[in-house]
């Protein structure tokens, strides 16, 4: 009895020390603002460890004799800053290629990707949220909270690259020991993803313009069917923004857009042309 008076205790006096918290202003900004520094130095300190590590990684890259030995550097597991390389289901966390993707060096992806013949091999797998990430995973959902910071244009930038070098959009792996087996367009989109709904908004058309099938992906937040009246409203959107992709994209030679896609751009085309024929 005496112990149950003394958790009730300890209850109240944590319920009274949070009100006073939040009822101060002050005091609260005060503590979340000096998180938000502590998490933004930690950032700041990942981020240079691994342009460090990635610079490096050019260099041994640019002195490399062969194509086979440029291969090996960019599909090199990377060791975390406390040195250790984090493997889960025999899949690194981290490679050469797949920690520029995540740091969004354009110049360095696309240095590196010369070295690469198929980038959607298994060689270059990597464990994302959990599950296995392709390098089409990890351009759409990049795995590290430093990627918060990089510039947005370089990120959609990165897609563009992993497109012209026809990176499958729908590839899943099949692996029992996943919690997940989700699509690009999908995966992250309910893990804490650190770039929020608003990237998955940006980067989808462009995936859908280089093979993405959006009717894979459950992109909708409610979950919906394809079909579903609760899903019209979200493709009516997807379409208009690939219709605007592709009306903005200078190289057309790399588009390749799934068979449903082209269906429904269609019928978005005819949609658009019958609600404003009758304003010209």
């Amino acid at each position: 009895m005496f112990i149950y008076k003394i958790e009730n205790i300890l209850k109240i006096t944590r319920s009274i020390a949070f009100i006073f918290l939040f009822s101060n202003p002050v005091l609260c900004n005060r503590i979340f603002s000096m998180e938000s520094l502590k998490n933004e130095d930690q950032c700041k300190t990942t981020s240079q460890y691994y342009r460090k590590v990635l610079q490096e990684a050019e260099t041994e890259f640019d002195n490399a004799k062969s194509t086979s030995e440029k291969y090996s550097i960019v599909s090199t597991p990377v060791a975390e800053m406390n040195g250790e390389i984090n493997i889960y289901f025999d899949f690194p966390i981290i490679r050469t290629i797949t920690l520029a993707v995540c740091m969004g060096d354009v110049s360095k992806v696309e240095k590196f990707l010369s070295a690469i013949d198929d980038v959607n091999s298994e060689a270059l797998d990597t464990w994302g949220y959990r599950q296995r990430y392709t390098l089409a995973h990890t351009a759409l959902h990049p795995n590290y909270w430093v990627s918060a910071n990089i510039d947005e244009n370089d990120r959609l930038n990165i897609i563009h690259l992993l497109g012209r070098k026809n990176a499958d959009f729908n590839l899943i792996r099949n692996i029992k020991t996943a919690d997940y087996q989700f699509h690009p367009l999908y995966c992250g989109k309910h893990s804490g993803n650190y770039l929020g709904y608003d990237w998955v908004k940006k980067c989808a058309p462009i995936a859908v313009i280089y093979g993405a099938d959006p009717s894979l992906a459950r992109l909708n937040p409610l979950e919906a069917s394809f079909e579903s009246e609760r899903y019209n409203e979200y493709y009516s959107w997807l379409f208009k923004s690939v219709l605007t992709t592709l009306s903005t994209l200078e190289d057309k030679s790399h588009v390749r857009l799934a068979n449903n896609v082209k269906e429904r751009l269609q019928c978005e085309r005819d949609r658009i042309n019958n609600a404003t024929k009758d304003l010209f």
